[in-house]
């Protein structure tokens, strides 16, 4: 599924926009608007992003690096180091 979302840091490196979706500026609901708007108007752009989306998170996030971010982050909160 193609992803619609506020461009905020952690989620930025998520989306491509285009390929895999698109960001809006974070608190801007008329953004949002016209990015909902677009999308639903172009059915093929959407089923391509939406391709592109699972194979980049079938590549990206596999069992064993969703395993190791999640390690890295527990551990960065418990050192107080980041990742």
């Amino acid at each position: 599924i193609p992803t619609l979302a506020a461009d905020v840091p952690g989620v930025r490196e998520l989306v491509e926009p285009g390929a895999t979706g698109a960001l809006y500026p974070r608190e801007d609901a008329a953004a949002l608007a016209l990015l909902i708007r677009e999308w639903a108007r172009h059915a093929e752009h959407r089923r391509d992003a939406g391709r592109n989306a699972a194979t980049r998170a079938a590549a990206s996030w596999t069992p064993h690096r969703l395993a190791a971010a999640a390690i890295a982050m527990y551990d960065a909160a418990r050192t107080g180091h980041g990742p």
